[in-house]
């Protein structure tokens, strides 16, 4: 059926957000409109979404100040707590640090940037550009932040969130010329490392507020290395060689190990990976095997080990020139049917997640110093009895 064009409201371009937009946004269908009137209604719809953001902050800080009391009485504390997230968290189903952050830029613009939440609301910036004023005029005074918000709300529509914070730069530095000292140093007080899962089961692992020199230095030591190895025969890609090197460096196989042996074992371990890759297709498959009832084992690198108490598992490589590439404690669940190859049920790194049988039988393999430890459950899953292990299979 073809559709007729929909002509939209005389002034739309023009209405403020607020309830009447919402109610004209509403009645309009999209797919109805001409290239022009889309682009008039993509405008409006910004502003309404970006005033609803604001009314949105607003209830996030009345929620953060609430404190116990008589309902009839509104009582209200004089700032959020380290608990006020908390409610917030539970009600809309946020992560902690979402929730923190948007406790904390709700109460920045509410007392300290009231003009940019006033903007907000108008719909003449949009959320992303709120947050660009809040985060980098947070090392200023109020009375120099005030300055550059007033400057440069008028021509915040225009700008993009990258030329908006040019322009903050710029105008900090002119105003207090220790402004950028002092947000770096503030930054690097606050340096982490972060670790977490993919949707697709891989992981990220990043450092944030790194020092920049050494950040620097660090990733040239890193891409040095990884071009040597390239040059020393690696086929892999750049990029697989500087990842792998990477975690190895950080996991604590290559700890004490001279540049070339690192290069040396790179190259056989890429040799290897080559082999087993062009031998995938010939693998047979074991079929047929039970789930046990009880099974479970768990390798954890430990700093002592009895003499004698390896774990003796097939695939665990060694660096030809003989030393051994121990990795730092990373703890393993897997059935033993499924280390033993015998079936390929998920196994599991304690903390993270599931990881597919061949990870797991990888992981096991890798760690030449480790505990083990086996559960043995009911077949409903439940824990029956559990010990160390005195002997590796």
């Amino acid at each position: 059926m073809k559709k007729t064009r929909q002509p939209i409201p005389a002034g739309l371009a023009e209405m403020p957000p607020g309830p009447a937009l919402a109610a004209v946004l509403a009645g309009i269908d999209p797919t109805r409109l001409s290239g022009l009137d889309c682009l008039t209604v993509l405008r409006a719809q910004h502003r309404q979404t970006s005033h609803e953001a604001a009314r949105l902050l607003a209830v996030i800080v009345e929620v953060a100040r609430c404190d116990i009391g008589p309902d009839d009485q509104l009582p209200r504390m004089d700032a959020p707590d380290e608990f006020s997230a908390d409610e917030i968290r539970g009600a809309l189903a946020w992560t902690r640090a979402a929730a923190d952050a948007q406790v904390s830029l709700g109460w920045d613009l509410h007392i300290r940037l009231p003009q940019v939440l006033t903007a907000l609301h108008r719909g003449t910036i949009d959320l992303p550009k709120a947050k660009v004023l809040s985060e980098w005029t947070s090392e200023l005074t109020d009375t120099q932040a005030h300055h550059i918000c007033d400057e440069l709300l008028p021509a915040a529509p225009d700008l993009t969130t990258g030329q908006l914070i040019d322009r903050i730069k710029k105008m900090a530095i002119a105003i207090d010329p220790d402004w950028a000292k002092r947000r770096y140093e503030t930054a690097v007080r606050d340096r982490t490392i972060i670790g977490y899962r993919n949707d697709d089961g891989t992981a990220n692992l990043c450092g944030y507020q790194l020092p920049a020199d050494r950040a620097a230095a660090a990733c040239a030591n890193l891409d040095t290395l990884a071009r040597k190895i390239k040059r020393a025969g690696d086929r892999r890609p750049i990029n697989h060689i500087r990842a792998d090197l990477y975690l190895a460096m950080l996991d604590g196989s290559y700890t004490g190990w001279a540049e070339q042996a690192i290069v040396d074992h790179m190259l056989a371990t890429a040799r290897t990976t080559a082999h087993e890759a062009a031998g995938a297709s010939g693998r047979s498959e074991a079929t047929g095997s039970r789930r046990p009832a009880a099974a479970t084992h768990t390798a954890e690198q430990c700093d002592h080990e009895p003499s004698g108490n390896k774990p003796v598992t097939a695939g665990t490589r060694r660096p030809h020139h003989g030393q051994p590439a121990q990795r730092a404690g990373v703890e393993i669940r897997a059935e033993l049917t499924t280390l033993l190859g015998l079936n390929d049920h998920p196994g599991e790194i304690a903390g993270s997640g599931p990881v597919h049988a061949d990870l797991a039988r990888q992981l096991v393999a890798e760690q030449t110093a480790a505990e083990w430890r086996y559960a043995i459950t009911d077949p409903d899953g439940r824990l029956l009895h559990e010990g160390i292990t005195r002997r590796r299979p």
